[in-house]
């Protein structure tokens, strides 16, 4: 088990840069953190798959993000990684996850609620996050409420861009580079029942809204995806729908229906849960998972809005 105070001293870091620790960095993707961690600006220690967490007073160079690696093939131990998400949590230390789809549900159960959760994220997406975390940390990425979506969506911009710029100098292919970013996580709603008597707004119900979501989904086929892409819509329409099905809705369940990569659906959950416009609970039945719901507040809005929108005479897509 590694203890920091005998793992570094001063003279191995540089003042210039803060330091991250990377726990559980094996197979290729460990390999290759410590390099994107550098080029986000971290001077990373790689601490294993467990750590003898210390008080401050034994902390040569205390850490201002703790990057976890914690896919299926890692075996990290889900008790080192929630000491760790304790540890940042107590010292206000950046904290990343970075997990696969099969352990999404089970990585947002352990993390912290501000921490951030890479699925599966390619070179451009993880620097960037680290980069972000970075930021964060020397307290120049503060931002107010009004402006956090529109840097969200400048943040998947740029992503987009680099990996962009990756595909053209890697060969591309001889369509000229075609559909180059993350593929969205395939989600087809079920399938409706006919339209919706015009006029006055109609009692709500779950098949309605799982006919706008199929049709949403129909757009797609005639055009590229990302032209439409709004994952804020697309959950919020999945959790109104089960919540009139009465049936959980689980982290992974919510990205699918989101119909953008993992990642990014996972920072657009973030941002409505911090609004109050989405709630995580407890799943009574499993302490290892977590459900997302919409706020009473904001289920009694959006139930209007779509009464209105379904009962008027412009389709409710």
């Amino acid at each position: 088990m590694t203890v920091l105070g005998e793992a570094c001293d001063v003279e191995m870091f540089p003042e210039n840069k803060p330091l991250a620790l990377l726990m559980g960095m094996r197979g290729a993707q460990g390999d290759r953190l410590p390099a994107l961690a550098d080029m986000a600006g971290w001077r990373s220690l790689d601490i294993g798959a467990s750590f003898d967490w210390p008080g401050d007073h034994a902390l040569l160079t205390p850490p201002e993000l703790i990057l976890c690696l914690f896919q299926s093939e890692t075996e990290t131990p889900e008790r080192e990684i929630a000491r760790a998400a304790q540890y940042a949590a107590d010292h206000g230390t950046a904290f990343i996850l970075w997990t696969d789809f099969a352990r999404l549900d089970l990585a947002a159960a352990l993390a912290p609620e501000d921490a951030d959760i890479l699925v599966d994220p390619d070179p451009a997406e993880a620097v960037f996050a680290l980069t972000r975390a970075r930021a964060k940390t020397r307290g120049s990425a503060r931002e107010d409420r009004g402006e956090s979506r529109e840097l969200m969506r400048l943040s998947d911009e740029l992503v987009d861009m680099a990996r962009r710029v990756a595909a053209l100098t890697q060969g591309g292919g001889s369509d000229g580079g075609g559909k180059v970013r993350a593929d969205p996580l395939a989600y087809r709603g079920a399938p409706g029942g006919g339209t919706t008597a015009l006029g006055k707004p109609p009692a709500l119900k779950a098949a309605t809204i799982r006919e706008m979501i199929r049709l949403r989904r129909m757009r797609e086929d005639m055009f590229e995806s990302d032209l439409f892409a709004d994952p804020a819509w697309d959950m919020l329409l999945d959790l109104m729908a089960s919540r009139l099905e009465d049936k959980p809705v689980s982290v992974s369940s919510l990205c699918i229906a989101s119909a953008v990569p993992p990642t990014t659906a996972l920072r657009w959950i973030k941002l409505m849960t911090d609004r109050g416009l989405l709630e995580r609970r407890a799943d009574t039945a499993d302490a290892r998972r977590i459900f997302i719901a919409l706020s009473d507040e904001t289920a009694a809005r959006l139930q209007g809005l779509l009464a209105a929108m379904i009962g008027s005479k412009t389709p409710a897509v």
